[in-house]
């Protein structure tokens, strides 16, 4: 029951990080729930998950975490020049690696539980690949015309429904797990 339990906590932990990330609310420029936030959460979950992870994904939890602290710093308190499009591409690939193993790992856990979750996880891993190398080619051309930027639009609808689905999902096996391991 201890490793269910710790599984329990993992997924509750992920499930608000991903709320975190989405979720934006701010005080004049302020960011009260800035993405290193999440990042922590996410370093929690994996705390938990700690015999699951095999891809290293605790230090590039950390590495998001610092960069977008960085980045907040930056943003409220010192407005310093930073070339936006380096800083976007590298945190896409962190990102990429990070989500596609991290749901890999969900996936292979929740197979224990519900073969369902599990295919829904590796789904999500693979989204993430595939929206991350989007991400990267678009974001150096968003600004050249009308059609990138109608581009960059249709991208950011579609990424916001998927971060969406992900917390959803999150949700509903967090509630799984609740059901099956408190009841």
């Amino acid at each position: 029951m201890e490793n269910k339990t710790l599984l329990l906590d993992a997924a509750r932990f992920t499930a608000f990080a991903f709320l975190v990330l989405i979720v934006n609310i701010n005080i004049n420029t302020l960011n009260l729930l800035p993405a290193w936030l999440a990042w922590g959460l996410v370093l929690i979950a994996l705390n938990y998950m700690k015999e699951h992870d095999k891809h290293y994904l605790r230090y590039v939890a950390v590495a998001l975490g610092v960069i977008e602290m960085t980045a907040w710093i930056n943003d409220n308190f010192t407005h310093y020049a930073v070339n936006q499009s380096v800083f976007h591409i590298v945190v896409r690939i962190l990102e990429a690696y990070f989500y596609y193993f991290f749901f890999d790992m969900y996936a292979t856990i929740a197979a224990d539980e519900d073969e369902t979750y599990s295919k829904k996880f590796k789904t999500v891993g693979n989204t993430a690949l595939l929206l991350a190398v989007i991400s990267i080619i678009i974001t150096p051309l968003s600004l050249k015309t009308t059609g990138f930027q109608l581009a960059i639009l249709v991208f950011l609808v579609a990424y916001l429904i998927y971060m969406i689905y992900i917390v959803v999902t999150l949700f509903k096996y967090y509630r799984l797990l609740k059901n099956k391991y408190l009841s």
